[in-house]
């Protein structure tokens, strides 16, 4: 039997409860935009590869569930001091264990309510950009990193989507004057290690419609795969 709710609004005061009773530090709520579903075709797959590795092989087309309506995003956050002493990786696994647990606990949640639910995680593969679906649920705004940064922990944080049919009352995006903060500040590109990130006085690239600052993503990655120890960089985070 599925359950059903006197409004939309109960339904997401119930995921929200559930959410934070499961540790997120975040949960937003938002009819996912299927613009932002950017894997038209299924990947190579690993870590993070979005659906390789779900049975399809490689370039083969990916059809997308009508029961996606609403996308809920869930937050775990890391540690300030860990990353900032250990930049290569810092608390990173910690923030993908906590969100993966959170939105694969969720998952099972919705099923028992009676709702189909996907979980989209570090550990899951994304389907598709979070940075984006974050910022239309109200987690924060696109920074110059090129990701979704928050008024009060900032970049610092690994977030989990779960896509389901449960109709949800969804929450609005924030401003906070992010863009007119990032025109002037510009640490995270004097930091980064390659030189990855704009250093444009204002938004230089657009992609999916949305105009933000452009990260050189190729630059990016070798420095994640040159660094003398596990795989990656949070020095624009720490």
């Amino acid at each position: 039997r599925r359950a059903v709710f006197e409004s939309p609004e109960l339904a997401s005061q119930l995921i929200k409860r559930m959410a934070a009773d499961l540790g997120a530090t975040f949960v937003g709520v938002t009819p996912l935009n299927k613009g932002w579903v950017a894997y038209s075709h299924a990947p190579l797959g690993g870590l993070g590869g979005g659906t390789g590795g779900r049975g399809f092989g490689l370039n083969t087309p990916i059809k997308i569930p009508e029961w996606w309506d609403n996308a809920i995003l869930v937050t775990g956050t890391m540690s300030w001091d860990v990353n900032a002493g250990d930049p290569n990786y810092g608390d990173s696994w910690t923030g993908y264990n906590i969100s993966s647990q959170i939105a694969q606990q969720m998952v099972k949640f919705l099923k028992y309510l009676g709702y189909p639910a996907r979980w989209h995680s570090p550990f899951g593969g994304y389907d598709f950009p979070v940075p984006g679906i974050a910022a239309e649920c109200g987690m924060g705004e696109i920074g110059r990193t090129s990701n979704c940064l928050a008024p009060d922990f900032g970049g610092n944080v690994r977030p989990a989507v779960i896509t389901t049919s449960l109709p949800l009352a969804a929450d609005k995006p924030v401003d906070f004057n992010l863009a007119e903060f990032c025109s002037r500040c510009k640490l995270c590109a004097q930091v980064c290690p390659t030189q990855a990130i704009s250093y444009a006085d204002q938004p230089d690239f657009e992609i999916y419609g949305l105009r933000r600052f452009c990260t050189n993503l190729a630059k990016c990655r070798d420095g994640w795969n040159l660094g003398a120890g596990p795989m990656g960089c949070r020095a624009c985070i720490s």
